[in-house]
């Protein structure tokens, strides 16, 4: 089988698990050099705001985001394999050379409350190289409504906010949206909708996979979903294995279409169980073969892994 297919991973909490290796029970799920390891040309990567005493919108977690955010700035100023994807011009130099690219990204803008200071934050993350925001996690806060609550819809100073993402060229994830800020949102986004990492609703009932009318909005715009291999979102058996993770594929390929799917993975932010066989980064090249045995070409694989991505986040960069 064809080995080293270049894949863009669309979301990675790859400084929270080297920072918080206490928090996971399958250790070593990613590294910097598992990302050269496994020839992942771009990773998605995040600022998690993750402190134990910390409330959800404690003003302290954005100390929390512009310190992950000058880490991995420091990380690719030292290290001359990696560098920080701000623009159209440093996604070419990444397929045209052997360096990876991280490309930034904020899960959840939880203590913003919309005051000057604020967006003056949020214009220093941009300088530190911030090209993606999720605007709620699983909780709402003052921009929406997350996963965990299916009342709140997006706010006035959610909407501010995405326009400010579009007009700054960073891309606008709708993972971890409730249906109504999804909704909310894809009124408003002219560019190609993108979900980071999520399942299919159809395959399995979870309030963080999505329905079938939400891909097909995916779809329409020209946009994309990740997978991702957290095992209590891929099935309900007690371990989820490749085939059960290949069965929202099918799903997504007879609904929406193979260009429209991609990975990403949550490798770094998975506390609880992988995908039987996905416990690592290492093991991406696996998965690529597994599904080139059951139903799917190269071509096929090739935009999973890396085309259906780029196509998504090179609308967005300047």
């Amino acid at each position: 089988m064809q080995k080293n297919i270049p894949t863009i991973d669309l979301h990675q909490d790859l400084l929270l698990h080297i920072n918080h290796p206490e928090l996971y029970k399958q250790k070593n799920q990613t590294s910097f050099n598992q990302l050269i390891d496994s020839n992942i040309k771009i990773a998605v990567v995040t600022a998690y705001p993750y402190e134990i005493g910390l409330e959800y919108d404690d003003y302290r977690n954005n100390d929390l985001i512009s310190n992950d955010l000058c880490q991995y700035q420091r990380i690719c100023s030292s290290d001359s394999r990696f560098i920080i994807i701000k623009n159209k011009q440093d996604i070419v130099s990444v397929k045209n050379s052997d360096v990876h690219g991280l490309l930034l990204h904020i899960e959840g803008l939880n203590a913003f409350n919309g005051s000057q200071e604020d967006w003056d934050l949020l214009n220093y993350w941009h300088s530190l190289g911030l090209r993606s925001i999720g605007i709620v996690w699983n909780k709402n806060n003052l921009l929406g409504g997350g996963t965990l609550d299916s009342s709140k819809g997006l706010t006035p100073l959610g909407a501010q906010v995405i326009e400010w993402a579009s007009s700054n060229g960073c891309i606008i994830d709708l993972a971890h949206m409730n249906k109504k800020t999804f909704a909310d949102v894809c009124r408003i986004v002219t560019k190609p909708l993108l979900v980071s990492h999520g399942n299919v609703a159809d395959v399995l009932n979870n309030p963080r996979n999505y329905s079938a009318n939400q891909l097909k909005h995916i779809a329409r715009s020209n946009g994309t979903i990740g997978i991702f291999v957290s095992s209590r979102f891929v099935s309900d058996n007690k371990y989820s294995t490749f085939r059960d993770l290949i069965k929202h594929i099918d799903f997504l390929r007879s609904c929406i279409g193979i260009d429209h799917i991609s990975i990403g993975t949550d490798l770094g932010g998975i506390i609880t169980e992988t995908v039987q066989g996905f416990e690592s980064l290492h093991r991406m090249q696996n998965f690529w073969d597994f599904i080139m045995k059951n139903g799917y070409s190269y071509d096929d694989v090739y935009k999973i892994a890396y085309s259906n991505a780029l196509r998504v986040i090179t609308e967005y960069l300047e």
